[in-house]
């Protein structure tokens, strides 16, 4: 079955055969220069009369490069590959007649193959290679270089074809054929070399593959060619062996790997006298920069993929013309780029200016533009626009159908997939049930060895069935799943395999325990605990899947199925707990949610572990990734179950150590997630956990009195939501603090009898300030001070109840208190600007964020106050912030912040910056590799990228981190808020907190006080209720300050002062008397 070439496919091409062929080329120039121009110029009649010629009057045993030419102008004359195929072929075997030279014979064969390639007819193209390979081992004095030659074109031919065990094969014979030459070109090896790196790459056989491209650099080094081509080609292949070191894991390497490839690149066309090569390098350059954002884009940094995307397509519209492929390729990759950052309109707009080009193209670019038209329709879908979204779709699909009419691509599949799940979605069931099957149907025709293409067929028909609300076929399809993979289980040719099997079974219990679930209509204990059980079974599988993976990708797509079984299996929880009131069922509902959290934060860092290494030793990480690794390559690479029992073993030894020796670290990305609502509550405070199970809303509101699982209304709960933090008008924003109350808290207010609230949100939940609700509608926003829940609870937040804990101790850090403010005013951006040289480490996003005096003011002040010190403007830099911050009560970071719910691994704070080479961002997962051990840290002017996708998961990650890297408890806010206002609401708080106060009651008391002292729009909730507490609400007890002493010591001077004067005066007097 063929499939269509992936993205980093189509690169790691770019350099394939690239030297062999070339060469090959240039010899054959020499002789049919005539010939090749009038072909190319279309002149039929005259490379007719030419080839004529050299047919009539050259040496037979040199006329093996005729079957090409006859083929080609035979194309040309008749525009018929079957008369032009059969010519070239009748050539040969007059040919065979005239000579019995043999080796002329094989050469007229391959020449024919060439031919056959040019035609894309690569079955064809083997069959002569073959041929050409049988007469040359015919040949008593054949030379190895032949030989190798020949097998390097079948494996080509091989390799186009997807046959990639083949083409595999046929490289390594030329590899070997080219070492036993004496007289082969060591450059001619290396792309040998490359040819068998490609093969193994494709078959995800990593180790090898490495081995082979670090072959091909070798002898590329050790070759004759000059200086800029030795160059070029040595790139060339550490840009393939980049894209290995990837997949295998490595991605730092390889980033590092494709930089200096680009580097390098950059070097030979600045400096290079030939222009094809400097034009090659600027095409491999621009590729490598695309491949380079194929890379960030696996590790979630979108914004980074898209910058490099967009900076690719500029170089490639130098070297390539404005209606090339490559192009428009690029504008799809930016596209997609655009729909991973929720940009659909930036992305619509990328997509039809692709389409646009594609369509203006003198040739068909088929599945191209059925990409792009696939990708307009995810666009549309993701904005609600079904009827757009269903035009796309079916564009896309005709067009793929006319691309492939007689088979379906890896890409068709995918649009094919779908495409039938947004058609049961929107409840075109017969349609999407008939698109599912067609898939099937073909898959099943296919691969009669395959079983897994099969078994991902059927769960797809199983998940449309389910969509479709035919929840008996939906059971029937995941029933005959687990057939097949119980008859693959006998069939398994090892027990590795067998392990291997049981990996897919995750999707077949899901929905097979849905559509049960659905069917039966008296859903006992008995029953709801059955299902219970496969849903657990699942989750187990899915942990053993995990470690199978070093891909960033793949555990992204296993997190979803996660989710997706952890979602159904808290439904089932909650209807064994409303059957029983047993509150083990309730405790295993909070724990499966408290687990979905923490294994979305720990896999995120599973491919960041080296920045965790602070209180780890380096040893130590790297038998924890070897051992990871050993586990994932035993698995994918089929090897003997002892050897993966083995590892297993070591495996769990190794926890064992860590958890003894390392008991934070350990904790952090291993420990197993238990939750209870029998989990201590702080006195006088009530802990309201939010949490959605499927679709519908719960309240689990928890003290020492009462614990009461709630279901509330979710009507309109988004709109109402998200017009707030950005509403000014009283009537609209009143009537939504109004109803939000009534479905948020007048359904739980009874079971809240303390001053002080914990809110645990969840969701959508995560945008909005609780405080701002109101037990009725308000006529003004002063009223906010006296009739809201800010005026009758001190609210705190948390993004965990394993968090909520009453026998927290607050320690007494030495320094009281360190601020940071990097103003981000004109001078320094323009000091920045003057000093970038290259343009794609241009940190745009620093060149516009606004500036920030007040922050610098405040930190001036309350260092002063706090007895603390201060870092401002240049001096506010990242590296200053992590060696200074650390073991302070309070650490003051006035700074811009961006919360990524995209990738919230990617959230940042944003510090000074100098020039290209000053890293001025520490992301989330670097917080875990810092000490920022406090009682307090601030961080108000954090910004929400995109707040309604995956709302609060930026601020969960800050959070998490901050928590790890020693922070009690921080301050921060839910969307971006005035500077100013967010200043004076904080003098308040420090005043606050200076006077003793705990932190939750601080900042009630500062928010109330600035409502007391504020008018008009700025009393609006968006201007100041974004300002929330999340973790210890403890007070702080600062040392005594220096200014006190100061006074107390110029009090005892004074007072000692006066005491001699006194005692002087008085002595005085008796000396007198």
């Amino acid at each position: 079955m063929k499939f269509q070439q992936n993205f980093k496919y189509v690169f790691i091409c770019f350099t394939f055969c690239c030297v062999t062929f070339a060469k090959a080329q240039n010899k054959n120039n020499l002789k049919f220069s005539v010939l090749d121009s009038l072909i190319a110029s279309k002149q039929t009649q005259k490379a007719n009369v030419l080839l004529n010629n050299i047919i009539k009057n050259q040496a037979t045993d040199s006329l093996y490069h005729v079957p090409y030419y006859i083929g080609l102008i035979e194309l040309l004359k008749h525009n018929d590959t079957t008369k032009a195929t059969k010519k070239a072929s009748a050539f040969i075997s007059q040919l065979k007649k005239r000579t019995s030279n043999k080796r002329t014979a094989y050469k007229a064969h391959l020449k024919l193959s060439d031919f056959y390639v040019d035609l894309i007819d690569d079955k064809s193209a083997i069959t002569a290679a073959k041929n050409a390979l049988r007469i040359a081992d015919e040949i008593p004095d054949i030379k190895p270089s032949e030989i190798g030659q020949i097998n390097y074109i079948i494996g080509g031919c091989y390799y186009a074809l997807y046959d990639i065990e083949q083409a595999s094969n046929y490289f390594k014979n030329a590899s070997k054929a080219y070492e036993k030459s004496a007289t082969v070109e060591k450059d001619v090896l290396a792309d040998a070399y490359n040819g068998v790196a490609v093969s193994m790459w494709t078959l995800r056989q990593l180790d090898s593959a490495e081995i082979y491209f670090n072959k091909a650099i070798k002898a590329t080094n050790e070759s004759n060619l000059e200086t800029y081509k030795l160059n070029y080609y040595t790139n060339a292949f550490k840009f393939n062996l980049a894209l290995v070191l990837d997949d295998s894991g490595k991605i730092n390497e390889a980033i590092k790997m494709k930089e200096v490839v680009i580097k390098n690149l950059q070097n030979i066309i600045n400096n290079c006298p030939d222009d094809t090569l400097v034009l090659k390098s600027k095409r491999l350059q621009a590729s490598s920069y695309a491949n380079l954002a194929a890379m960030y884009n696996d590790i979630g940094f979108y914004s980074k993929s898209y910058h490099l995307l967009k900076y690719a397509y500029q170089k490639k519209q130098l070297v390539f013309d404005a209606n090339n492929p490559r192009l428009a390729s690029n504008l799809n990759q930016i596209g997609l780029a655009e729909i991973n950052l929720k940009e659909f309109k930036k992305s619509l707009n990328t997509l039809k200016k692709g389409l646009t080009m594609l369509r203006a193209s003198t040739n068909p670019y088929l599945p191209l533009e059925a990409d792009n038209l696939y990708l307009q329709a995810k666009a549309y879908a993701e904005t609600n626009d079904t009827v757009n979204a269903f035009k796309y779709f079916e564009e896309s699909e005709a067009i793929y159908k006319k691309a492939y009419p007689n088979e379906l691509s890896r890409d068709y599949i995918i649009l094919l997939r779908n495409y039938a799940k947004f058609l049961a979605k929107h409840n075109r069931k017969s349609k999407a049930l008939a698109i599912a099957t067609q898939t099937y149907n073909y898959i099943q025709k296919q691969t009669e060895t395959n079983d897994i293409l099969r078994l991902n067929e059927i769960i797809n028909l199983a998940e449309i069935n389910y969509l479709n609300g035919d929840y008996q076929n939906a059971l029937n399809w995941s029933e005959k799943g687990a057939l097949l993979l119980n008859s693959q289980f006998k069939n398994a040719n090892s027990a590795i395999d067998s392990l291997k099997l049981e990996f897919n079974k995750p999707s077949l219990l899901l929905i097979k325990a849905k559509a049960q679930y659905h069917l039966n209509k008296n859903k006992t204990v008995a029953f709801l605990d059955t299902l219970a059980t496969s849903l657990n079974k699942a989750q187990t599988i899915l942990e053993w899947r995990k470690k199978a993976y070093y891909n960033q990708k793949d555990m992204s797509d296993l997190l979803d199925e996660y989710a997706s079984i952890a979602s159904f299996n808290k439904q089932i929880q909650l209807d064994l707990y409303t059957l029983t009131k047993n509150k083990i069922y309730l405790n295993k509902l909070l724990e499966l949610h408290e687990s979905s959290i923490y294994n979305r934060i720990r896999s995120r860092l599973n491919f960041k572990t080296n920045t965790v290494v602070n209180t780890v030793p380096k040893l130590v990480l790297q038998r924890e990734n070897e051992l990871h690794k050993n586990i994932a390559q035993t698995l994918n690479l089929n090897r003997d179950i002892s050897v993966y029992l083995n590892q297993e073993k070591q495996w769990q030894q190794f926890l064992d150590s860590l958890q003894q020796n390392h008991p934070k670290y350990f904790n952090l990305k291993y420990a197993s997630i238990t939750a209870s609502i029998e989990n201590s509550v702080p006195e006088n405070t009530t802990v309201i956990r939010y949490l959605f199970i499927e679709s519908n809303l719960f309240a689990l509101v928890i003290s020492t009195s009462e614990k009461t699982l709630i279901e509330l209304s979710t009507s309109n709960l988004a709109s109402e939501i998200n017009q707030i933090s950005n509403d000014f008008n009283i009537e609209t924003t009143s009537t939504n603090l109004f109803s939000l109350y009534q479905k948020l808290w007048l359904p739980i207010k009874d079971k809240i009898t303390t001053k002080n609230v914990t809110i645990i949100p969840d969701g959508m939940l995560f945008n909005l300030s609780f405080e701002t609700l109101t037990p009725k509608k308000i006529n003004s926003f002063n009223q906010l001070a006296t009739s809201s829940l800010l005026a009758k609870h001190c609210i705190s937040y948390n993004y965990s109840f394993l968090l909520i804990n009453n026998n927290d101790k607050v320690i007494d850090y030495k320094n009281d208190f360190i601020a940071f403010a990097p103003e981000f005013n004109d001078a320094m951006k323009t000091d920045y600007r003057l000093a970038i040289q290259d343009t794609t480490a241009v940190d745009k996003t620093y060149l516009t964020l606004l500036p920030q005096p007040f922050s610098v003011d405040l930190a001036k002040q309350y260092s002063n106050l706090f007895d603390g010190n201060y870092f401002i403007n240049d001096k506010a830099s990242k590296q200053i912030f992590t060696n200074e911050a650390n073991e302070h009560k309070i650490i003051h970071i006035g700074t811009h912040a961006e919360s990524n719910n995209i990738s919230p691994e990617f959230s940042r704070l944003i510090f000074a910056k100098k020039d290209e080479s000053n890293d001025n961002s520490l992301y989330t997962f670097e917080i875990y590799n810092q000490n920022f051990n406090s009682n307090l840290a601030i961080l108000t002017a954090c910004e929400t990228g995109k707040p309604t996708y995956q709302a609060g998961e930026g601020m969960i990650s800050l959070a998490h981190a901050f928590n790890y890297a020693g922070s009690e408890s921080i301050l921060t806010s839910l969307w971006k808020i005035d500077e100013k206002t967010s200043t004076e609401i904080l003098k308040l708080f420090y005043n606050n907190i200076k006077n003793g106060l705990p932190k939750d009651e601080a900042l009630q008391r500062a928010k109330l006080n600035y409502l007391k002292n504020s008018e008009g729009r700025l009393l609006a909730p968006t201007y100041w209720s974004g300002l929330v507490l999340i973790g210890n609400t403890s007070p702080i007890t600062f040392n005594s300050s220096k200014h006190v002493l100061i006074m107390v010591g110029i009090t005892i001077l004074v007072f000692l002062i006066i005491s001699v004067l006194v005692f002087k005066r008085k002595k005085k007097k008796r000396n007198t008397n």
